[in-house]
């Protein structure tokens, strides 16, 4: 079984809402570009395996190739003549890396994640594999992390941003483009976050979550590790206590160019 495929088409013109965000600001494309993403979800546990691509340009960012088998990916890029410009990985858990090598295996293209992520996809013990797949799943580090680019990168005349939120695991990282977020497992809809796994946070998670929820704004369209994608707003009434906090943590906003909280 190959999961379920979508495909959801999202006007590049949208753009974080937050006041913090909007200070800083992201380049506006062309109008007639769209970010075209498409939502695969991985057997056995659910992942969620995305391909961004922009109308007019064949270089396509993936996050989090979670398939062991890469046909259902290798399908669609070949169908939409797409190659691979960025491998994208939220955080390290098997799932949400289980295809890494065989992908890498078909396309030359870096990879970028944290630090932290990029060491423990290296360690079946770390990735959780094998304990929790029945095999060892171990990959190459990455070839660029997050905090060696400055926490972005430039694709297709737009900006990715990446944005440090520890918790769910050492390694997670959000991304964002055009008024979208790839939460990984931070921010996932109608799920309580697993924070009992090792390495694990519940503190941290915390602390992410409420960047998240200072920074971005509610019309921001969140796509998942785990399930449908959905608008910010929704998530700011699944946890009011986060939303409502009138004192976020000083560690979350964004202070002297960094995107990350600090530690």
């Amino acid at each position: 079984m190959l999961g379920k495929i979508k495909t959801l088409a999202v006007h590049a013109n949208q753009h974080f809402s937050s006041e913090n965000h909007d200070k800083k600001g992201f380049p506006e494309p062309p109008l007639a570009m769209r970010t075209e993403v498409l939502g695969l979800a991985n057997p056995p546990h659910g992942s969620m395996t995305y391909v961004l691509h922009v109308n007019g340009s064949n270089k396509a960012i993936l996050i989090d190739p979670g398939n062991s088998d890469p046909t259902p990916v290798a399908d669609y890029l070949l169908t939409q003549g797409l190659g691979l410009g960025f491998i994208v990985l939220t955080h390290e858990h098997f799932d949400h890396i289980a295809g890494l090598e065989e992908i890498r295996a078909k396309h030359v293209c870096p990879v970028i994640c944290s630090s932290a992520c990029s060491m423990a996809i290296t360690d079946p013990k770390s990735n959780f594999s094998r304990y929790l797949l029945g095999r060892d799943v171990v990959c190459r580090k990455a070839d660029h992390c997050c905090e060696d680019v400055d926490w972005r990168i430039v694709w297709n005349g737009r900006e990715v941003r990446f944005f440090r939120t520890p918790g769910h695991s050492p390694g997670s990282t959000c991304v964002g483009v055009d008024g979208l977020l790839f939460t990984g497992d931070t921010l996932l809809p109608n799920m309580d976050n697993v924070t009992r796994l090792p390495g694990s946070n519940k503190q941290d998670l915390e602390t992410s979550l409420s960047f998240l929820f200072a920074n971005f704004g509610p019309e921001t369209i969140i796509y998942p590790g785990h399930g449908n994608p959905f608008c910010f707003r929704l998530a700011t009434q699944k946890i009011p206590a986060l939303y409502s906090c009138t004192t976020i943590l000083a560690g979350c906003r964004p202070q002297n160019g960094k995107d990350e909280p600090n530690d």
